[in-house]
């Protein structure tokens, strides 16, 4: 399991400000509000306020993906699905978001080569296991398991911006509300 793992967030403790990284590469994160619970799906989790609470991981060489693959995977639970939420970015390389209504957005800054919806919403109140990848050129979201939809996603994934938890990451904006 940690061949190749550039971030781990198992969030089993409170160490605010910083947010430990368990994998090899220790990008260690910054809580900006929010706070630790002790009640996440699997051991801790983070409540994000929705208005103004996320976590920061600075930029690294083992964050930018370039053209390799990888896989981003989460429990979620949010409190709303009834606005746009940012749970995962790296300034658009990728953006993973909760659309209005529940449905995980899997887009790029080369999202005029197409976005992915999941098909199966996301519940208020409710944990859900969501994962993305990028395997050969091919973004991929699951939601519980299941396997959502396909998109291109042959290019460049570099970015030279922080990566975020808990809001939009190039807009600082679109803040989750809810435990991840």
């Amino acid at each position: 399991l940690r061949n190749g793992l550039v971030l781990w967030y198992p969030l089993d403790k409170d160490d605010k400000p910083k947010v430990p990284d368990k994998s090899p590469k220790k990008n260690d994160g910054r809580a900006f509000g929010g706070q630790w619970v002790a009640e996440g799906r699997v051991g801790g989790g983070y409540d994000f306020d929705g208005k103004n609470s996320y976590i920061s991981i600075p930029n690294s060489k083992s964050l930018n993906f370039g053209k390799h693959d990888f896989t981003y995977s989460f429990w979620v639970m949010p409190q709303t699905t009834d606005q746009l939420q940012g749970l995962i970015g790296h300034a658009y390389n990728p953006e993973v978001r909760l659309r209005r209504g529940g449905q995980v957005e899997l887009f790029f800054h080369e999202g005029v080569k197409g976005g992915l919806l999941s098909s199966t919403p996301l519940s208020a109140g409710k944990f859900a296991f969501v994962t993305v990848t990028r395997q050969k050129g091919t973004g991929s979201v699951y939601v519980n398991g299941k396997l959502e939809g396909t998109v291109d996603a042959d290019f460049d994934c570099s970015s030279d911006k922080p990566m975020v938890l808990g809001r939009h990451s190039a807009t600082a904006s679109d803040y989750f509300s809810g435990t991840i």
